[in-house]
Formats: structure tokens, C-alpha cells, sequence
């Protein structure tokens, strides 16, 4: 895998996972991530207004969330279910998300 094709990986990973923690937060700026999801997918070089403004969101996101994380266990119907719910910790996808498109090659 060339160097590119790394980059291209890490653009569609940090991305997507932008997008889902904005979709989960209620962020504003969910359409924005939509958009750069879809120019990371297709391929083409993301606006650096819509870089910019689904970075800050991911930052105010980070800044807002619950200082206790929630317990890792799904609760269904009042029975806790036996497989913990996947979560990704925010610090993890702002950090992808800066390799992917702040930080310069």
C-alpha cells in the first residue's frame, strides 16, 4: 500500500467517524460532514471551509461531551444486554481527523 492509498484509508475513516459523532451529537453541522464524507469517498479534494467548520464541530463536541462516560453496556428494554455497545472515544476520532486533514504531509 503506497502512501496515498494510506492517506485515502485514513480520510475515509476519519470521516465517516466525524460524521457518525456529529450525527450522535446533534451538531449544526452534520450536512457539512455529510459533504466531506461524500468528496473523501468520491475521491476529490474537500473545501477547506467544510474541513474547517466539521473540525471545530468535532472540537466543541469533544468540549461538551459528559465529563463520566455512560456505562459501556447497551440496557434493552431494562435488561442489560450481554454484549457492551461499541463506543469510539471522541479524543481518538479528533485525532484521526487532524492526521487526515490539518496536519500537513
Amino acid at each position: 500500500m503506497g502512501k496515498p492509498a494510506v492517506k485515502q484509508s485514513l480520510r475515509l475513516r476519519a470521516s465517516a467517524e466525524a460524521f457518525e459523532v456529529l450525527r450522535v451529537n446533534g451538531s449544526s453541522k452534520i450536512p457539512n460532514a455529510e459533504l466531506l464524507k461524500h468528496a473523501v469517498r468520491s475521491d476529490h479534494e474537500p473545501h477547506p471551509r467544510v474541513v474547517r467548520e466539521v473540525y471545530e464541530a468535532l472540537l466543541a463536541a469533544r468540549t461538551s461531551r459528559p465529563k463520566e462516560p455512560s456505562s459501556p453496556l447497551a440496557k434493552i428494554s431494562g435488561i442489560f444486554s450481554r454484549h457492551a455497545a461499541p463506543t469510539v472515544a471522541i479524543d481518538d476520532v479528533v485525532r484521526r481527523f487532524e492526521q487526515a486533514f490539518v496536519q500537513q504531509d
